[in-house]
């Protein structure tokens, strides 16, 4: 390898670092709502120049995950409801799909993977690490969306499902029964769900599991708008 590749190569790999450091920053609150963005402060904290910075930003822009505001730099977009619901209304249509084409053929071996997955969440519930329950969440429904041949749908939802991201990521944090005992809100209701889909898949039933597909998608709404409430600054105003 040329000086010239290996200084090239050493850029890619400065620039997917950055983008996909600053992106969990995002997702997952270490960087809010409405947060400045400095290249030069970045570039610092990063110890890289402000170019794999400058192109982590414009990639994160592309995803409506930071906002850029000419002349005068860039911040952290707000949540966008309208983004969300829009996103949500999607997957349901396509993921009722993919569970119908799951319970075809749901084996003994994609139960045991699927109930693994649902322990791991519950234990990073229990230790109150809600990044750790939605990569948890994302890794499990996408292997159900590679089972059925269709790994690519859900590598396409990456740069579209930021905002619903950050949504599921403060439900996990801020709503639980221990937190407002008398509103059951939150991911105990997520992971009920989940157990009660990997029974409907496991017996083969697919309208059991298209109904409780539609019923995770409406619950995520009910909880979109306990946010909008509880949490107004993080959200973009009408």
């Amino acid at each position: 390898m040329s000086a010239a590749e290996y200084a090239q190569k050493i850029s890619e790999i400065h620039r997917a670092d950055t983008y996909e450091s600053l992106r969990d920053d995002i997702l997952y609150f270490r960087r809010t709502p409405g947060e400045p963005l400095s290249e030069n402060r970045l570039a610092a904290q990063f110890g890289i120049s402000r170019t794999p910075v400058r192109d982590a930003i414009a990639r994160l822009a592309s995803e409506g995950l930071v906002e850029v505001f000419p002349q005068r730099g860039s911040a952290v977009s707000r949540i966008s409801a309208q983004r969300v619901r829009e996103f949500l209304f999607m997957r349901e249509v396509l993921e009722c799909a993919v569970v119908e084409r799951a319970a075809r053929n749901f084996t003994s071996s994609d139960a045991a993977q699927f109930a693994r997955s649902i322990e791991k969440q519950r234990e990073r519930f229990s230790e109150s690490d809600g990044q750790g329950v939605l990569e948890e969440d994302q890794a499990m429904f996408r292997a159900l969306y590679i089972r059925c041949g269709l790994g690519g749908v859900w590598d396409s939802y990456r740069m579209l499902q930021g905002d619903t991201q950050r949504v599921l990521y403060l439900v996990a944090s801020y709503f639980s029964y221990r937190r407002a005992p008398e509103q059951m809100y939150g991911f105990e209701m997520r992971l009920t769900a989940h157990r009660q889909l990997l029974d409907a898949l496991s017996a083969h039933e697919a309208e059991a599991a298209i109904r409780i597909t539609h019923e995770w998608s409406e619950q995520t709404l009910r909880d979109l708008e306990m946010l909008e409430h509880t949490f107004p600054h993080y959200f973009e105003r009408p």
